[in-house]
């Protein structure tokens, strides 16, 4: 094993470090099989929000019963989350999140703790800042070292953007709408948020308006007013989230802005199809997703997003408000024996009620092995799982509004001994899977004295896979102390291991990698020491 990453979570009830993930990358593994771990310092993060005043010309009121968020020493009442920055090769990481509501103290902090590290820090003040409204603040990459740090945030004055909203016609359709301001690549809320109402009639056009304050995202390397503005429907009516880049609303005037791109509301179809399994008429209940990719009723150079998600009943139809356009679809079976499927679809403006449609979703593949040692005979009684490679790459709120499905294929479990028993006898094992990438990956007990097995970068299609012989061999053993720099010794933590992964071989490096694989797993025992038991060669 060329290279490792390490996971260290200590277990409840350590002081200061409860719960907390490190990560610890190892260049290159000792041949000697010992290697000392030590934590180093947590980040131990006190937050203070204040904020610079805001003059009256920058000021957007706030509403009458909303409470005040600032204390007498200028301290402010704030969530603040932490969102780590780097997400390693498909590994999940936590996010740390803290608020103090107004009235809560005479002055406000928020304590986090967190490993060290570039984090995003997105700060929602709570209550308003002498009745003005103070906008949420997002600031990326901000190093966070070990030890105690003070981070000491000072809200930029709000910029101010004085929105009008036009729509034609003499109905007041866009009442109770409201519009934000919002982060293009995190959709993180930069503004506050206005419920459109009371609109100005204008003869042959209604015109609502909105007075926002945002502040724009330090530290953000893309063009000037790159921001979005979010037009969104009330839940009770079925209409497209409208987004639109701050820099073409504000095209003729700083500070003011006009929405009149949005020139029609589609009226909504009632859709009605039916799942069945591929090729035979027998129903296939579970979920469906349809996500637009297009809304025939709407300019083409608008950005809207539009999604519903239903169930279907036990003959797997389903009935659903769509708008005309034409639609991604993702059909979740529910029975485990079907794959979940994607499929396109269209949806016509020519009737307000359209059915007779079939969506078809059909088998998940097999993947069968066997589990053998170096001489040959069949391993018994271990567990195995598939899982997707990596999570989605993260996407933009364009990314999402243009119709991209977040498709994660599924694979079952395989416990130690299987529903037919098979592999007690023979060492077999057979599992489901939807079409995709997954790596399968056998965990016997320490107490067998084998390392984990793999199969890596399997491509499942429609198609059974039979795999080779799966070799479970004796392990290099790598053992050692794991000492954190707070607490000294870590008994009871949890010692998870990670190899580097390209395709269907482990490789050396994290440059060279496109996802990671657990390889072994310990607990630390009393004395602070772990054991963990490695592939001694590569899949």
């Amino acid at each position: 094993m060329p290279a490792l990453l390490l996971e260290v979570t200590p277990p409840a009830g350590t002081p200061s470090i409860a719960g907390v993930s490190f990560l610890q990358e190892v260049a290159k593994v000792p041949s000697s099989g010992h290697l000392d771990v030590g934590l180093g310092h947590i980040s131990s993060i006190e937050v203070v929000v204040t904020g610079a005043e805001i003059p009256e010309e920058q000021c957007v009121p706030s509403p009458a019963e909303a409470a005040s968020g600032t204390a007498t020493d200028g301290t402010m009442a704030a969530r603040v989350t932490l969102i780590p920055r780097q997400m390693l090769l498909g590994m999940t990481s936590p996010i740390y999140s803290r608020e103090l509501a107004p009235g809560e103290a005479a002055s406000y902090s928020v304590g986090l703790v967190a490993p060290p590290g570039r984090y995003d820090v997105h700060v929602e003040p709570l209550g308003v800042d002498d009745g003005c409204v103070r906008s949420p603040y997002l600031v990326q990459d901000q190093d966070l070292a070990a030890g105690d740090v003070e981070l000491n945030l000072q809200l930029p004055i709000p910029a101010k953007l004085d929105l009008t909203v036009v729509f034609p016609g003499f109905i007041d359709l866009l009442s109770e709408w409201q519009v934000d301001i919002v982060h293009r690549e995190t959709g993180k809320v930069l503004s506050n948020r206005v419920v459109l109402k009371d609109p100005g009639d204008l003869g042959d056009e209604i015109e609502y308006h909105a007075a926002l304050a945002f502040t724009p995202v330090a530290g953000d390397d893309s063009a000037p007013a790159a921001e979005l503005v979010r037009l969104s429907p009330p839940e009770s009516v079925i209409a497209p989230t409208i987004y639109l880049e701050r820099s073409i609303i504000e095209l003729f005037g700083t500070g003011e802005g006009v929405i009149d791109q949005l020139t029609t509301l589609p009226s909504p179809v009632t859709y009605t199809g039916r799942v069945n399994q591929r090729n035979s008429t027998s129903p296939a209940p579970g979920a469906v997703t349809l996500v637009a990719t297009e809304l025939t009723s709407l300019d083409p150079g608008l950005v809207a997003a539009f999604s519903r998600t239903v169930q279907t009943d036990d003959q797997g139809v389903f009935e659903v408000e769509l708008l005309p356009g034409k639609y991604q679809v993702l059909m979740e079976p529910s029975a485990p024996e079907l794959a979940q499927t994607t499929t396109e679809l269209s949806v016509s403006s020519e009737a307000g009620n359209q059915a007779g449609k079939v969506l078809e979703v059909g088998p998940r593949a097999s993947i069968a092995g066997t589990l053998v040692t170096l001489s040959g005979a069949p391993v018994l009684g271990v567990p195995i799982e598939a899982y997707p490679p990596a999570l989605p790459a993260s996407m933009d709120v364009f990314g999402g509004a243009l119709g991209a499905l977040p498709l994660v294929p599924r694979a079952d479990s395989v416990p130690a001994v299987d529903a037919s028993g098979s592999h007690v006898e023979t060492g077999t094992f057979s599992l489901l899977a939807d079409p995709g990438t997954f790596h399968l990956i056998a965990r016997p007990e320490v107490s067998t004295g084998f390392a984990w097995g793999f199969a890596l970068g399997l491509e499942v299609e429609d198609e059974d896979i039979g795999l080779p012989d799966i070799v479970l061999s004796p392990p290099f053993v790598l053992e050692g102390t794991i000492d954190s720099s707070d607490v000294g010794l870590v008994p009871g933590a949890l010692v998870r291991a990670f190899a580097y992964v390209d395709g269907d071989a482990f490789v050396g490096s994290p440059d060279d990698a496109t996802s990671v694989v657990a390889v072994g797993e310990a607990r630390v025992g009393s004395d602070g020491r772990y054991r963990l038991l490695l592939p001694s060669s590569g899949p």
